[in-house]
């Protein structure tokens, strides 16, 4: 190793370090192609993500649904006692529906919302329970205030139907479907 007259050693043998030592920053037009690479990137994934998020507040809505019918069910087989599963017909002051449990009686008179400790759930803004709803005491009934779904002791469910949900553009749909046995389970894209 060759040192220079300042003491620092030479590496001039070496073609990449003379021209790292030459290389002292960047140009304009090399910070431009990033920035403009970056924005393409940032244009293509930002749409992408709001549609993704868009169904997946409607499939949490799905879920929570369907967790709340689960739990009546078991609650009701578990106990031995009846209790109703009960969701909005119309959206809250905050444009939320909510699904709750009801206990100790079949539902009859929707005037009083009574949930049982804990089960009630806040579905997602921008997630409505769509009117085509079947199934249910209140389902076609234009003066109920709620679709409710009674649970006998034994865990049958009358009647047996479907909670459709949807985005409010109409775009995403899921609905959770269950039979008079009490089994519950989830579909996507129902069609009308």
């Amino acid at each position: 190793m060759e040192r220079n007259p300042e003491g620092l050693i030479n590496n001039n043998a070496n073609p990449f370090y003379s021209m790292l030592i030459r290389e002292r920053g960047i140009t304009l037009l090399e910070l431009l192609v990033v920035i403009v690479i970056i924005g393409i990137m940032l244009g293509v994934a930002i749409p992408k993500f709001a549609s993704h998020q868009k169904r997946m507040s409607v499939k949490l809505a799905a879920r929570s649904v369907a967790s709340v019918m689960r739990l009546a069910r078991s609650r009701a087989v578990a106990e031995r006692n009846p209790y109703s599963a009960l969701c909005d017909r119309n959206p809250d002051s905050d444009g939320r529906y909510h699904i709750w449990l009801q206990r100790d009686r079949w539902v009859a008179n929707t005037t009083t919302k009574d949930p049982a400790f804990g089960t009630e759930k806040t579905l997602p803004k921008k997630v409505v329970i769509d009117e085509s709803t079947t199934g249910g005491a209140g389902a076609g009934v234009s003066d109920s205030n709620v679709f409710y779904f009674n649970f006998s002791k034994g865990g049958g469910i009358m009647p047996s139907g479907k909670i459709r949900l949807r985005d409010t553009e109409n775009k995403i749909k899921y609905q959770v479907c269950f039979s008079g046995t009490g089994a519950v389970h989830i579909e996507s894209d129902w069609r009308d």
